[in-house]
């Protein structure tokens, strides 16, 4: 007697997805020009480097050691990067200061107003044109004043004029523990709290 031979690829129904990248998580082939050039549109268009690797098939390895061999790359991912960022600050300004047109309904028909370009003159009736009103982004616009203008910004802005020494007559106070630093910080407020009492 026989058994019979189990299916391969899970029940009947369920799919599942392909591998983007060979078993293993290698990559397709060796990283060239267009698949750098590729990789590079699609991080300037989603900003997302894990879906931008899958797509072109490589390891998030092979893209850091070309970045850190080839300048040229580097600067390709840079400028895909800052795209991405004019990009999302275009449509907050589209959002926030020009709007979204929406046409207007009554009763589930378009609004129809007269066409002010329409220069008829006469008993003519003038053209109809749907009506629109412009819907704008609150938020959009708060977060873009934050941006470029400091006074709606609340975050507060500190100028350091001194330079900071971890250093106490050659002990360097950053390889201090957590612990350590809380207690010499208690001794130092207590010394200082006492010889404003003298």
């Amino acid at each position: 007697m026989t058994t019979p031979k189990r299916k391969v690829g899970g029940p009947k129904g369920i799919h599942t997805p392909k591998r983007q990248t060979p078993k293993g998580g290698g990559t397709k082939g060796p990283f060239t020009v267009p698949r750098q050039k590729r990789y590079c549109e699609i991080l300037a268009q989603t900003d997302d480097a894990i879906r931008a690797r899958e797509m072109v098939g490589v390891s998030y390895a092979t893209v850091n050691v070309k970045r850190n061999k080839d300048p040229k790359f580097a600067e390709m991912v840079n400028e895909a990067q800052e795209k991405f960022r004019y990009t999302l600050i275009h449509e907050a300004y589209r959002r926030g200061v020009l709007g979204d047109k929406e046409a207007l309904y009554f009763q589930g028909k378009p609004v129809l107003i007269d066409d002010p370009n329409d220069k008829r003159k006469g008993k003519r009736k003038k053209k109809q044109i749907p009506a629109f009103k412009n819907n704008f982004s609150d938020k959009m616009l708060e977060l873009l004043l934050k941006r470029y203008i400091s006074e709606f910004n609340p975050k507060a802005q500190v100028e350091v004029v001194e330079k900071v020494n971890y250093e106490v007559d050659g002990m360097d106070l950053s390889k201090l523990t957590k612990d350590e630093r809380k207690t010499l910080k208690k001794l130092i407020t207590k010394s200082a709290t006492e010889e404003d009492e003298v």
